[in-house]
């Protein structure tokens, strides 16, 4: 069972050996939306060829859930509501998804440093 939503934050850190952020990803710890891992893939792509980035990116889909209409519409309302922080619409939704799910949310953004429901780690 799932005890973490991965952050394209978590992931990329993850991905790039940060050793904080390696106990997280193990066997059905955790999971991302299809939205997270395009935010991935667009920064492997900017690291790797695409072929490296491809095979990288393609180890992820086993952890992919998809978000409900609703989720979706609650998020959008949050990225409203917190729009002084200019959070990207995946991580909105991540946020949202996490704790509607009863997950908590990995990342090292700033921006969710002390919210409620969510494992920062910088």
């Amino acid at each position: 069972m799932p005890k973490f939503f991965y952050d394209s934050y978590a992931i990329i850190s993850y991905l790039d050996g940060e050793q904080k952020f390696k106990k997280y990803f193990s066997i059905d710890n955790g999971v991302t939306t299809s939205y997270c891992i395009m935010e991935v893939y667009y920064s492997l792509l900017k690291r790797f060829r695409k072929e490296k980035a491809e095979e990288i990116i393609n180890s992820l889909f086993e952890v992919v859930i998809s978000p409900t209409f609703e989720e979706i519409k609650v998020a959008s309302e949050f990225r409203f509501e917190n729009k002084k922080k200019d959070f990207s619409y995946s991580d909105c939704l991540g946020y949202i998804v996490a704790k509607r799910r009863k997950l908590r949310f990995l990342t090292g953004d700033l921006g969710f440093k002390d919210m409620a429901n969510v494992e920062f780690v910088k």
